[in-house]
């Protein structure tokens, strides 16, 4: 069962927050971003692969109980739609609060279980499609750039091996452009996407059962984290599964490079601090390689932004809220 939360959420988190804070420098201390020859993209987290995670059975629920695994077949294929609205609070140091909302973003995504591997893998490829943005009223501005953002996920696969127990390992992907932002969301994808799953307790469960799951130092897009999350089976209908999931992140100290990209030449962002809760509902069938999903996020950082301006230092401190609605559905 595979389970993909919402990396590109915290990318577009990233980029939404620099634009704010570009327009922010250029409107107050004078401050002017850097020249887009001077801006250098990086590659912001490492190619994180993952074991198996250990679960922790809270409860094994109900009579009548079974074993909950995938049963995918050679060939299956699968079209969704990912769907995301996400919308940013920024307050840096006592200046007056800064909004923006993104148009809601429909990322379409194909699945296919390209062959089977022994008795419990199974080896699925997923690609991504044109981006499209809602034109609703009260998004921010910058849409162009938003849209030339999104074109990067158009024409990227990522290939990877899903177990019986929802596990997924070796997660590779690749692009057809060759650009120093393709590669950068295809670093974020393969931390993220492999990082990203629902594990399956290893024991025969029943309605109500629960169980958590707990990591560590673990990549989510652009930022590293330690994450619990617990879930609960609420129902099973005709060979689906119907888990409640809820889960926080607690965000490590790190650098901020893809926002310290965009802002002015010699300026350092880093996150100081940063927790997210999530909570939601999944449907799983355990012969499909797409788990069907229904997030709501909230989220608080505080970013240190430390430079030098006319030979003086320069320090300040932003704190950011993030709301983002996240979904994942078969077409």
């Amino acid at each position: 069962m595979r389970k993909i939360l919402p990396f590109i959420a915290v990318g577009l988190f990233i980029f939404v927050l620099a634009l704010l804070i570009r327009g922010f420098y250029k409107q107050s201390d004078g401050l002017t971003p850097a020249a887009d020859s001077d801006v250098t993209t990086q590659a912001v987290i490492p190619n994180r692969m993952t074991s198996s995670p250990d679960i922790e059975i809270l409860d094994r629920g109900q009579e009548p109980r079974s074993l909950i695994e995938l049963d995918l077949e050679s060939g299956r294929e699968v079209n969704a739609s990912m769907g995301l609205g996400l919308s940013i609070k920024i307050k840096v140091d006592k200046s007056p609060d800064r909004a923006a909302r993104i148009p809601h973003i429909d990322l379409p995504v194909k699945l296919k279980v390209d062959r089977l591997v022994g008795d419990d893998s199974a080896d699925v490829i997923m690609s991504f499609g044109q981006a499209s943005m809602g034109s609703e009223q009260g998004a921010t501005s910058g849409r162009e750039e938003l849209a030339k953002r999104l074109e990067i996920f158009n024409g990227i696969s990522c290939r990877f091996r899903l177990q019986k127990n929802g596990s997924a390992k070796e997660m590779k992907c690749k692009s057809d452009a060759n650009s120093a932002e393709a590669q950068q969301a295809i670093s974020q994808m393969e931390g993220s996407l492999s990082t990203s799953y629902v594990p399956l307790p290893s024991e025969p469960v029943g309605i109500g059962a629960k169980w958590r799951v707990k990591k560590d130092n673990v990549s989510f897009g652009a930022m590293m984290g330690d994450s619990v999350a617990d879930y609960i089976l609420t129902k099973k209908d005709g060979g689906a599964y119907w888990l409640q999931v809820a889960t926080s992140v607690d965000y490590k100290e790190q650098p901020l490079r893809e926002m310290q990209s965009k802002m002015p030449k010699g300026f350092s962002a880093k996150l100081s601090s940063g927790r997210s809760t999530s909570t939601g509902d999944v449907k799983i069938d355990p012969n499909s390689p797409l788990t069907q999903v229904h997030l709501t996020s909230d989220s608080k950082q505080e970013i240190s932004i430390d430079g030098t301006q006319d030979g003086s230092p320069v320090s300040q401190s932003l704190f950011t809220e993030i709301s983002v609605q996240f979904s994942i559905e078969a077409r």
